[in-house]
Parts: structure tokens; C-alpha cells; sequence
């Protein structure tokens, strides 16, 4: 037990001290992430640059298709073509699909971690489209509601990379037990998240959002969409799906930023049914 508490001790003592020093190897946003988020960002961007970027990757169009052939998006004609997909999804939500595909081949990976980045990956993705869903119903900036979702938690993805690179350069090799990796994922997530966002040269909007999702009051200007984040993460953990392997039950009702985002239990209700197999189907497309 002791020697389990030093490795412990340890372990955040490390973490701790990177994160104040700023000390982490963000790795590079995926340059498709890059150019995406240019291209949507131009007003006067057409559909057939969008598809020409997009048919230069052959994996990325091939995944694409998939998703949007999914239940989520699916329409009475099967997409075959990326110009297809354009057309069933739309501009907006190509630019998030895409978005996620690179994002989860790229960052949500680890060779040491896979299940929990597995969970954290799951729960984001869960987290996005529930945001989605929440900015529609009470008309909050929905364009930006899905990636402020999918990545909220990013930071746990750069977390877990870290303390695999502590591992690797330990003699001999630190292992981990779940209930540790998932405190320093807990403590540290959303500072080494807006980390990231500054790193990434994300918007004001999804910088707040990341930084503040557990703390929206904070979140200035950004308090709707920081609240809506929050709100979905409770929804996503209601529903079985959180990053972390040990999950108290909760009473989703009974939640004050439930309350503050003013759903009332019809609207719960709805989402809960509504929810599941939106969710499933992102997923499963995603895989």
C-alpha cells in the first residue's frame, strides 16, 4: 500500500509540475483538422473545394462515407460519393465529421491505454452530439456546439500520452492502476485541455468551453456554451457513457446545471429515448 501511495505521490507530482510549467508536448493538430477548419471558417468556401480537399485522402473519404451512411445521417439514397455526402449532411456537420474522423485516428489513440482512451473517446463523441442536440432546443450557437463537445476533454488525451512517456523513460517501466490514471485525468484535464486549445490556435469560444465546461460560471461571455457542455456531459454519463471506468448513479433532475440550462422533464425525457441510438450510430461510424 505504501509503495503504491509513492507511486502515486510521484506520478502527480510530475503531472503537476508540467502542467504548471506548461510543460507538454502537445502534438501537431492533423493537418486535415487544420484545413477543414480554414475552409468553414471562409465565408465564401464552395462545396467542391470542400470535396476536393476531402477526396485527397483516401482513408478519411472512405470513413466519411460510412458515417454519413450511418443511422444519424442516413437518408432513403445511400451516399456513394463525397459530393453525395455534402448534399445528406451539409456543410457544417462535414466539417465536424471530418473533423472527428482526424481527431480520433490522430489524438483519441494510445498503444498503452487503450481502453481507457477508448472510454474517453467513446464519451466525447457522446458528449458532441448531445451539445448538438442541447444548442438546438435552446437556441444557443449550435454551429459550434458539436466540437465544443467532441473536444471538452481533450485534455485526457494528452494526459494519457504523458504519463505513457513517464512510463517508457522509467527504469524499469511505471505502471499505473485505473483509479490513478483516472484522478490525473480528473484533476488536470481541463487546464492541459485549454492548453492544447491555445496551443491549436482554437477560437475564444472552444478555449472557454474546454477550460470552463466543469466550472460555467466562470466561463464569461462563453457561460451558455461552457453549460451546455456541462449539460451534455451529464447526459453522456446518465446514459453510461463516461471516461471513467466507475461512475456514481445520479438523478439527472436533480442536477443545478440542469437547472440553469432551464430543461424542463419533458424535454429530459425526450432526450434520453432520442439520445441513445443517435449516439450508437456516431460511434459505430466512427469505428
Amino acid at each position: 500500500m505504501a509503495e503504491a501511495e509513492d507511486v502515486r505521490k510521484l506520478v502527480k507530482e510530475n503531472i503537476g509540475r508540467r502542467v504548471r510549467a506548461g510543460d507538454l508536448e502537445v502534438p501537431v493538430l492533423p493537418h486535415i483538422a487544420q484545413q477543414v477548419l480554414s475552409l468553414i471558417g471562409d465565408p465564401d468556401v464552395s462545396a467542391k473545394a470542400m470535396v476536393k480537399l476531402i477526396e485527397k485522402d483516401q482513408q478519411l473519404s472512405a470513413r466519411l462515407l460510412k458515417v454519413a451512411n450511418s443511422p444519424v445521417y442516413a437518408g432513403p439514397i445511400p451516399v456513394t460519393s463525397i459530393q453525395r455526402a455534402v448534399v445528406t449532411v451539409g456543410m457544417r456537420a462535414l466539417r465536424d465529421l471530418v473533423f472527428s474522423i482526424a481527431m480520433g485516428e490522430r489524438i483519441f489513440r494510445s498503444k498503452q491505454f487503450l481502453e481507457p482512451m477508448r472510454l474517453v473517446w467513446e464519451h466525447s463523441l457522446a458528449v458532441a452530439a448531445t451539445a448538438q442536440e442541447l444548442a438546438r432546443i435552446k437556441q444557443v450557437n449550435s454551429d459550434d456546439a458539436f466540437l465544443c463537445g467532441l473536444l471538452h476533454d481533450i485534455g485526457k488525451s494528452l494526459l494519457l500520452e504523458t504519463l505513457s512517456q513517464i512510463s517508457r523513460r522509467s527504469n524499469p517501466p511505471a505502471h499505473y492502476s485505473i483509479p490513478l490514471i483516472e484522478e490525473v485525468m480528473r484533476d488536470y484535464h481541463p487546464t492541459v485541455g485549454a492548453l492544447m486549445a491555445r496551443a491549436w490556435n482554437f477560437s475564444d469560444l472552444l478555449y472557454v468551453a474546454i477550460r470552463f465546461h466543469h466550472e460555467y460560471d466562470q466561463a464569461g461571455a462563453a457561460h451558455q456554451m461552457a453549460l451546455v457542455v456541462h449539460v451534455a456531459d451529464l447526459f453522456a454519463r446518465n446514459l453510461g457513457l463516461s471516461s471513467y471506468t466507475s461512475e456514481p448513479e445520479f438523478d439527472l433532475t436533480q442536477e443545478p446545471a440542469v437547472n440553469d440550462l432551464q430543461l424542463n422533464p419533458r424535454e429530459i425525457s425526450s432526450l434520453l429515448k432520442y439520445l441513445p441510438k443517435t449516439i450508437r450510430g456516431l460511434i459505430h461510424g466512427m469505428e
